[in-house]
């Protein structure tokens, strides 16, 4: 009976190192992830849609099938707050949406956009875009097509489209010569009004200028991308 009291005892003794070690551990990983968010003090990107202009916005139709003609620039302007760390931006595109879900514009022409833009630290980056050309608008029951066009045509009178916007990315975190993790995050961009530059004749509408949309960033557990 001793033998046995003794062995209860040896095997509470070796649990209970166990479970020191482990709440040590824990403890440590507490203050090594405090102590970096002290000192790197991590921010998001601030990400906004500013200077939008539109020169083309035509809507057209052919058999039952409406086109919108486009022609329209817009500046993409990314913030890295942060004082330590340098921030890639891995396949950034961003959409343009009118009145529908669909991506109206596809293509872009003279732009700055590419696959990989690095930022470093408490910087500002400004991407160029000019998306030119057209794209079908599906628009199945006759009531949608009569107020989409209805829309369409108060919109071009008074000279300003309202225009929603997305922006997709992933994303790398450099800290000094180490790069750190792809996340994908969420970002939700507000719409703005964009001026209708292009009049009659080609002649240009001046002093006009667009809203600033700003786009929110979030990051959660599912941000994080292993496959990418």
């Amino acid at each position: 009976m001793a033998k046995a009291g003794r062995s209860r005892c040896g095997c509470c003794c070796v649990m209970g190192w166990i479970f020191g070690i482990i709440a040590a551990i824990v403890v440590l990983l507490g203050i090594a992830v405090g102590l970096f968010f002290a000192i790197v003090n991590p921010q998001k990107m601030k990400i906004q849609i500013n200077d939008a202009t539109i020169t083309k916005f035509n809507l057209t139709e052919a058999n039952q099938t409406h086109w919108l003609h486009y022609d329209m620039e817009f500046n993409v302007t990314l913030r890295n707050p942060n004082r330590i760390m340098g921030l890639y931006y891995d396949h950034f595109t961003p959409g343009v949406y009118y009145q529908t879900d669909e991506n109206i514009m596809r293509n872009y022409v003279d732009s700055k956009f590419m696959n990989v833009v690095y930022q470093g630290k408490k910087n500002t980056t400004v991407i160029r875009y000019r998306f030119k050309g057209k794209r079908e608008v599906y628009l199945l029951e006759a009531g949608e097509r009569a107020r989409f066009i209805d829309q369409f045509e108060k919109e071009k009178r008074a000279g300003f489209f309202s225009i929603d916007w997305k922006v997709e990315f992933r994303t790398r975190v450099k800290l000094g010569a180490i790069r750190i993790g792809i996340f994908r995050p969420k970002v939700r961009c507000g719409s703005s009004l964009v001026p209708f530059v292009g009049g009659n004749n080609g002649q240009k509408r001046v002093n006009v200028t667009s809203d600033v949309a700003k786009c929110r960033v979030k990051f959660k557990a599912s941000s994080y991308d292993p496959l990418a």
